[in-house]
């Protein structure tokens, strides 16, 4: 599956993502139906409730706790990922929206 991967976000909510704080990466393990990550400040992880061509959902996901000087990304990025039901690629990005239409985040592949 194209999603298998790990992925580096570039947008949240349609606005890019300030460089200067740690970004949000995302790792997609769909043999394993599993997610990995870091929020920006915390890492987490979880289960791939559902994934087809199209569409994706996620089960609960767990994630440490501890503070970090920007907890503005990592809220952004934990609420966009909860509303997360679709996905599109556009060329190389991966684009995960909230149904059909809203983007809600959007990743590069990490080289």
């Amino acid at each position: 599956m194209r999603t298998q991967d790990i992925w580096v976000a570039i947008r949240i909510g349609g606005y890019p993502i300030n460089r200067m704080v740690t970004v949000p990466r995302l790792e997609v393990n769909t043999k394993e139906m599993k997610v990995y990550g870091n929020d920006g400040c915390n890492e987490y992880f979880g289960q791939i409730a559902m994934v087809t061509k199209n569409k994706v959902s996620f089960g609960n996901i767990a994630s440490t706790r501890k503070m970090c000087p920007d907890m503005e990304t990592h809220k952004r990025y934990n609420d966009a990922l909860s509303k997360v039901k679709s996905y599109v690629f556009d060329e190389q990005v991966l684009i995960f929206r909230e149904g059909e239409g809203t983007e809600v985040l959007a990743f590069i592949k990490k080289d």
